[in-house]
């Protein structure tokens, strides 16, 4: 006897469980370990005393529950044009608050390909710039 009220009791707190969490039959909560890592080019900023330098936000964090990477994820950054302030086509940076940040030195007007990898997850984006000195981003 004790062996099923003990059994219906656990079925009664998994019910309840079930029910407070907001799960439907297709979903569950995932936690930040069992989530994707995204990569996400998130912010160009030009500098008044440089304006080749190009500094790039880049932002880590979880899919779902937007959880950003831990402080010190490296992130790796590599360019087909220009090179970054390490003058290399390649660079690394970390996450404070799951942002990490890079300088690409721009030379002649053209584009560049920037691929991002962290965590296992990759991002690319799509650098113009333009003779007239103007400088966009897609991706």
């Amino acid at each position: 006897m004790k062996t099923a009220r003990r059994a219906g009791l656990l079925a009664v707190a998994a019910l309840a469980a079930f029910a407070l969490c907001g799960c439907s039959d297709n979903e569950r909560v995932l936690a930040p370990e069992e989530e994707e890592w995204l990569v996400i080019f998130q912010s160009l900023e030009g500098n008044s005393d440089d304006p080749t330098a190009l500094r790039i936000g880049i932002l880590v964090r979880t899919s779902r529950s937007q959880t950003p990477a831990p402080d010190g994820t490296r992130i790796t950054v590599d360019t087909s044009n220009w090179l970054f302030e390490n003058d290399d086509t390649v660079t690394v940076t970390e996450t404070t608050d799951g942002v990490g940040y890079v300088v690409l030195l721009l030379g002649e007007p053209g584009t560049a390909t920037l691929v991002a990898r962290a965590l296992g997850a990759e991002a690319s984006a799509l650098v113009l710039f333009e003779s007239d000195g103007s400088v966009s981003m897609d991706g």
